[in-house]
């Protein structure tokens, strides 16, 4: 009977043996944890907008003119902030990718920093991107210099017109060389793949789809070479699925499954 009726409980600290105590407890941590939740689904979001001068949103795409003169396009769901003074102009890509095309000023030397790496021109036009902690760099005319200081070894590359520059998170790089018309290609909502993993593809069609695309990490690291609309996200995706004998499943408009 003390059980049913709740005498048993201990009567000593905050509960004061009582259930409503417990409850009121349960309760708490419930919200504690959705709060927690919440801080971090929308932090970031809160802490790009604290950061960023120019940012896009899912499927736009942004042409901006810095105090310089200087173009920048975003791709979508990209940011850069901007540090310009009498000694020099430095952009942060905050996320995202960005293609400059730089206003020369050899007073002030161009500096974009992306996930700890740096690119330095005095007047040219480039692309840098981030995906998963690695920093690409294309330049389509001009020279710019590359380092990374995140590492023990210092990198520090010279490139040219045609020349990319892929550094990975632990330092490591390599040199590759690109079509010039194939840079920034997102500018007209297109990605010309060149045996990249299916990973890396979709990465870029989620910046054009509100929703998340669920695949095994076999199907993945696939690698595929080709032509595709980012635009039409979803119909590119099912096409990549069905070259692959994978089946997409759309559980809703904002969750997709690939199984292969």
């Amino acid at each position: 009977l003390d059980a049913i009726t709740g005498d048993s409980w201990p009567r000593s600290g905050d509960f004061a043996g009582r259930p409503e105590g417990w409850f009121s407890w349960w309760k708490a941590t419930v919200i504690a944890g959705v709060a927690a939740c919440a801080a971090f689904l929308f932090l970031p979001g809160i802490w790009l907008s604290l950061n960023s001068d120019h940012r896009t949103g899912t499927a736009q795409l942004s042409e901006v003119v810095l105090p310089d003169g200087t173009q920048v396009h975003l791709a979508p769901e990209s940011a850069i902030g901007l540090d310009f003074d009498e000694k020099g102009r430095f952009v942060r890509l905050l996320k995202g990718d960005a293609f400059f095309e730089v206003e020369r000023d050899e007073s002030r030397p161009f500096r974009v920093f992306a996930a700890g790496v740096s690119v330095t021109v005095l007047g040219t036009a480039f692309e840098v991107d981030q995906f998963e902690g690695a920093v690409s760099v294309r330049v389509s005319h001009g020279r710019v210099k590359v380092e990374d200081q995140r590492t023990s070894q210092l990198l520090s590359e010279s490139l040219g017109p045609g020349e990319a520059l892929r550094v990975e998170r632990d330092g490591s790089h390599a040199r590759s060389a690109v079509l010039l018309d194939e840079i920034a290609q997102w500018r007209e909502n297109r990605l010309i793949a060149r045996d990249i993993s299916i990973g890396e593809v979709i990465d870029a069609l989620s910046h054009y789809h509100k929703g998340s695309v669920f695949v095994s990490e076999s199907f993945a690291e696939r690698r595929v070479t080709g032509l595709y609309n980012l635009d039409t996200p979803l119909e590119t995706l099912e096409g990549i699925a069905a070259s692959h004998g994978a089946e997409v499943e759309r559980a809703s408009p904002w969750f997709i499954w690939v199984k292969d």
